[in-house]
């Protein structure tokens, strides 16, 4: 389902609760979060702990049809508190391994169209 569009979105954002593994740091262990919605630019996610803006971070996120999660570098953009104590976060893909931009967009709209 496609969600009310944002004039600075450059990317249709699409209701899509996924798993997405998210690492803070070479070193740290990956935890396991769920997606609230998708783009091909970037996506939104639940976290326990709110993350800094800007702050940068590693994400693998599960989708059909693909054999392995998409890895993708990625920004904090903003984090709003959720009334159950967590944080919708934004988060931005700077730079996505295994899948092009076109492909992902091509994807989503396959699989939301």
């Amino acid at each position: 389902m496609k969600e009310n569009s944002d004039e600075r979105r450059r990317h249709t954002r699409y209701r899509y609760k996924t798993n997405v593994w998210l690492e803070d740091s070479p070193r740290a262990e990956m935890v396991r979060l769920r997606s609230l919605n998708l783009s091909a630019g970037g996506l939104l996610i639940e976290i326990d702990k709110e993350k800094p803006v800007g702050s940068t971070c590693l994400l693998r996120i599960e989708l059909p049809f693909f054999v392995d999660p998409i890895t993708a570098a990625c920004c904090v953009i903003h984090s709003t508190k959720l009334p159950d104590g967590g944080y919708a976060t934004g988060i931005e893909l700077t730079a996505v391994e295994g899948i092009t931009e076109e492909q992902l967009l091509q994807f989503l709209g396959e699989l939301f169209g």
